[in-house]
């Protein structure tokens, strides 16, 4: 019924059909067995970093670490003296409860190394005495009353805690610490306290007590020491929540001390968040 070239037409495209088809299921074939390139599920600390404000470096956090200290240490130079203080006149039980109850040293100690003025004792003890109280504010295993991180967020914080106290660093824990900071970063700005931060009241009851407590140390007429104090504490609170705040778990920790150096400010670690390992020392302890 047909020519000849109708028929090598038919037969032509036939085979073109029979190639395309054939080409189709066999590269089928070969998709649905491929191996996918990547089987590995991405971190979750990956996912969650997609949804963080980007974190503090470690050279601005080391920054203001070592700022801090000195701000202490420029403090103490200023607004006390190296006159002889007896022993007797000194509140023991105030020193104490200004560190609320996590230090390793006695109230008599404290009241020693405060009233000792030879080799700049006084000075470095002063320091010493300071920095703890403050970092004491900033920890989240703090007491809520007197913290200077939010307190909302430290009262949900130890109950996590609390719930997963045979794991030191609860993966958990940790990415809802960093989550929760990013939820309440409108309340609490990065670079300072906003207008009627309720972290303002503890601040203030951290001046008076400090001051309260070395008074016998302070030199007179010395008005404007509590404002700048005041500063200095509220650059605590600052630093204090962007450490808690930071996707890789962050502690500050103070080596014991020996006969041959006195911790004066603490050291800075980071652990990686997924299995608490660590990552890196931020900035090593100051010793005198």
């Amino acid at each position: 019924m047909y020519s000849s070239g109708a028929v090598a037409g038919i037969a032509i495209g036939c085979t073109i059909a029979s190639v395309v088809i054939v080409s189709a299921v066999f590269l089928l074939v070969q998709r649905v067995h491929r191996r996918p390139p990547n089987l590995n599920p991405i971190p979750l600390s990956m996912r969650v970093l997609d949804y963080l404000p980007q974190g503090m470096g470690h050279k601005e956090l080391r920054q203001e670490f070592s700022q801090l200290e000195t701000q202490i240490k420029t403090y103490v130079v200023n607004f006390f003296h190296d006159r002889p203080v007896h022993a007797t006149t000194v509140n023991a039980d105030k020193l104490l409860a200004m560190l609320g109850g996590a230090d390793d040293h006695s109230s008599n100690q404290w009241s020693t190394q405060l009233c000792d003025t030879s080799n700049n004792n006084r000075s470095i003890a002063l320091r010493m005495y300071i920095a703890r109280v403050l970092w004491a504010r900033v920890d989240p295993r703090g007491v809520p009353d007197t913290t200077l991180l939010p307190v909302e967020v430290i009262h949900c914080y130890q109950a996590a805690l609390l719930e997963n106290r045979d794991n030191n660093w609860p993966p958990l824990l940790d990415y809802w610490r960093a989550m929760t900071a990013f939820v309440l970063a409108s309340q609490y700005p990065r670079d300072r306290l906003a207008e009627g931060d309720p972290r303002t009241d503890n601040i203030k009851r951290t001046v008076a007590g400090l001051l309260d407590a070395l008074q016998p140390f302070r030199v007179e007429g010395a008005e404007r020491s509590v404002h700048i104090l005041e500063n200095v504490i509220t650059d605590f609170a600052v630093l204090g929540f962007k450490i808690f705040s930071h996707i890789n778990p962050t502690e500050v920790a103070w080596p014991p001390s020996s006969a041959a150096q006195v911790v004066l400010f603490p050291t800075l670690k980071q652990y990686r968040l997924d299995d608490g390992r660590r990552l890196m020392t931020i900035k090593e302890a100051s010793c005198s």
